[in-house]
């Protein structure tokens, strides 16, 4: 099966750094420009939110789960011209990391499913969150830093920021199928670990 071909207009990248390695995190969105800020559009057809606000949220979402030690590296905002990314806004966050230890070469990856049945995917590495550990029930994770971080990206609600990351065909994650934490052998292999 061929994958879905991405829609989106957007990508937007949030970069962290765990024991010197840059790490991203990033979403699929549509996005507009007015009076020379960047606004994220609400799929739902709901109120559109400038965008450095919603990455304010999604990052105080995220400190919980990072490990004590992380660092920000920015974050951006892209636009998919002719098949290419440009970037149209940058802008830095500041990061007050939970109080889990880091577990290097480790992998975390939440997915949900759109209203097409299309995956939305969010990959995390290195955090805190130990494995290997699978959740197909957002509830059951335990409480803490990626609880915090899962339950606030699967909120859908208007104005929430689980609204405004898309899958590639365009719509907002709707059903949670899982959380898996487990080792991520490229990390083993370029931290020398394997």
């Amino acid at each position: 099966m061929a994958p879905t071909p991405n829609v989106n207009t957007h990508l937007l990248q949030i970069k962290y750094v765990i024991s010197g390695m840059t790490h991203k995190l990033q979403f699929h969105c549509q996005a507009t420009e007015a009076d020379g800020f960047f606004y994220l559009i609400d799929p739902l057809g709901g109120e559109n939110t400038l965008w450095t606000y919603w990455l304010g949220q999604v990052t105080t979402a995220l400190e919980g789960a990072l490990p004590v030690g992380t660092t920000s590296a920015g974050a951006s905002l892209f636009e998919w011209v002719d098949g290419q990314l440009v970037l149209r806004d940058s802008s830095t966050w500041t990061c007050t990391p939970g109080a889990a230890t880091v577990i290097l070469a480790n992998g975390m990856v939440a997915t949900w499913r759109d209203v097409d049945n299309k995956l939305v995917r969010i990959t995390l590495l290195e955090t805190g969150f130990g494995g290997p550990v699978k959740y197909t029930n957002a509830g059951d994770i335990p409480a803490g830093g990626m609880h915090d971080f899962i339950e606030a990206m699967d909120n859908h609600d208007a104005g929430e920021i689980g609204r405004y990351w898309l899958s590639r065909a365009g719509n907002h994650a709707h059903a949670f199928i899982s959380c898996i934490s487990d080792t991520n052998e490229k990390l083993r292999r370029i931290r020398g670990l394997k």
